[in-house]
C-alpha cells in the first residue's frame, strides 16, 4: 500500500469512510444511503464529551460540529481535544488550550477513539480519487500542554485497475494499561485480485513495537536516517541523525521534532525524500 505522494509501501486500520464533507472522495459515496450517514455521525461523535454547532462565517452560514473530547495527559492533568472541520476546506483542525495540529488534503474523520485515558486515536482520509481510498491512522497525547504524536501511519489502502483489485490493511491491537507498559501489535493484510489468477495473493504478517517513554512515540529501532524533508512550499531541507523508526514490510516511517515522516525516493532525483500529513500551524515543529 502506498502514501498516496510516493512510492512506499503502508500499512492501515481500517475505519469507516466519511460521507458528508463536501470535499469527500467519490470512492467513499459507494453504498451510500441517509441511514448510513446517520449511523456514520452517531459512531463518529459517540465518544466525544460534548458536541459543539458551528457555522461558517460567510452568509450560507453552512452548519458543522466541533467535537470536543476530554484526555488525561502524561503529566496527569485534564485536558480537552477540540476536533473540527470547516465545510468546504480539505483541512482537519486539533486543537488543545495550548497546542494545535492541521492535516491538510484531508476529506474528514473516520473515527475518534479514546484508546486510551491518555491516548487518542485519530483515523482520518486523506483526498484520494475515484478508484483510490486511504485512510491514516494517528495516535495523540499530550505533555505539559503539547502534542505528542506517538504514531501515524497510513491505515487504509483500497484501489483497482481495469484487470484487478487491490486492499491493504492493518489493525491495532494495544496491551497494556500504563505509557510504560504499552506495546503496539500491528496485523497487517495485503490482499489482491485480478483476472490472472497467478497475480492475486493473500499476505499476511504481525509487527510488534516498544514505546519509548521520553520522546512518547512507537517505535521498532533507533537507527541513522539521511534524507530530504519536503515542505508545503515543495522546497527540500536536508536532514541527517539518529532517530526512531517504524518498520511495517517495505512501508518506514521516521520520528523527527514531534512529527512521523514516511519515507520513500523523488521519481525524478532518486534522493530519499519524507514526508508527512500532520504539521504544526506555523512552523511550530522546528526541523
Amino acid at each position: 500500500m502506498f502514501f498516496k505522494n510516493f512510492s512506499v509501501s503502508v500499512l492501515i486500520l481500517a475505519g469507516c469512510s466519511f460521507c458528508k464533507n463536501a470535499n469527500a472522495q467519490l470512492w467513499s459515496y459507494l453504498g451510500d444511503t441517509p441511514a448510513k450517514e446517520k449511523a456514520f455521525d452517531k459512531y463518529l461523535k459517540k465518544e466525544a464529551y460534548k458536541v459543539i454547532k458551528r457555522h461558517t462565517p460567510d452568509a450560507d452560514r453552512f452548519p458543522y460540529d466541533e467535537m470536543i473530547y476530554r484526555i488525561r495527559s502524561l503529566d496527569s492533568s485534564l485536558q480537552y481535544i477540540h476536533i473540527t472541520q470547516v465545510p468546504f476546506t480539505k483541512t482537519l483542525s486539533i486543537k488543545c488550550a495550548t497546542d494545535s495540529l492541521e492535516i491538510e488534503d484531508c476529506v474528514g474523520p473516520a473515527r475518534l477513539h479514546l484508546l486510551r485515558k491518555d491516548l487518542f486515536e485519530i483515523v482520518y482520509s486523506p483526498r484520494g480519487g475515484s478508484d483510490d481510498g486511504y485512510e491514516n491512522v494517528l495516535l495523540l497525547s499530550i505533555k505539559n500542554g503539547q502534542f505528542r504524536i506517538a504514531l501515524e501511519i497510513e491505515s487504509w489502502h483500497d484501489f483497482d485497475g481495469t484487470d484487478f483489485f487491490e486492499l491493504d490493511e492493518a489493525h491495532l491491537n494495544l496491551a497494556g494499561l500504563e505509557p510504560k507498559n504499552y506495546q503496539l501489535t500491528v496485523k497487517a493484510h495485503e490482499r489482491r485480485r485480478a483476472d490472472d489468477k497467478a497475480e492475486s495473493f493473500d499476505h499476511y504478517e504481525t509487527y510488534r513495537f516498544r514505546y519509548d517513554d521520553k520522546l512518547n512515540v512507537f517505535y521498532s529501532f533507533h537507527v541513522p536516517v539521511s534524507g530530504f524533508i519536503v515542505d508545503d512550499s515543495e522546497k527540500k531541507r536536508h536532514v541527517i541523525g539518529t532517530f526512531a523508526v517504524i518498520n511495517l514490510g517495505e512501508a518506514k516511517y521516521c520520528y523527527i521534532n514531534d512529527c512521523w515522516y514516511v519515507t520513500g525516493r523523488d521519481y525524478k532525483t532518486g534522493q530519499p525524500t519524507l514526508y508527512n500529513y500532520c504539521h504544526r500551524p506555523g512552523g511550530k515543529s522546528k526541523i
